[in-house]
């Protein structure tokens, strides 16, 4: 049986997730500005707020180290091809 090992495609996911990250990072913006007046409403409001972009930041983060860790898989297969 012959495993075959695209170090190739690989590689080019994982530059792929890198640059999902980047475009999905750009993308964000967090205004600072309350847009409710009343405290009741803006401290939920605030809250949900900053939940969310924790969660955005988080999945920014786990795109990157998908990203590289299928960068570094390719580069290991590729060195055991030639080995």
């Amino acid at each position: 049986m012959e495993i075959i090992i695209d170090a190739a495609g690989r590689d080019a996911s994982g530059r792929s997730f890198g640059r999902l990250a980047e475009e999905y990072e750009r993308g964000l913006t967090w205004s600072q500005d309350e847009p409710l007046p009343f405290e009741e409403l803006a401290g939920p409001y605030r809250e949900l707020r900053d939940g969310l972009r924790q969660s955005c930041e988080q999945l920014t983060r786990t795109l990157r180290q998908v990203g590289d860790g299928q960068v570094l898989m390719a580069a290991v297969n590729e060195r055991v091809e030639q080995a």
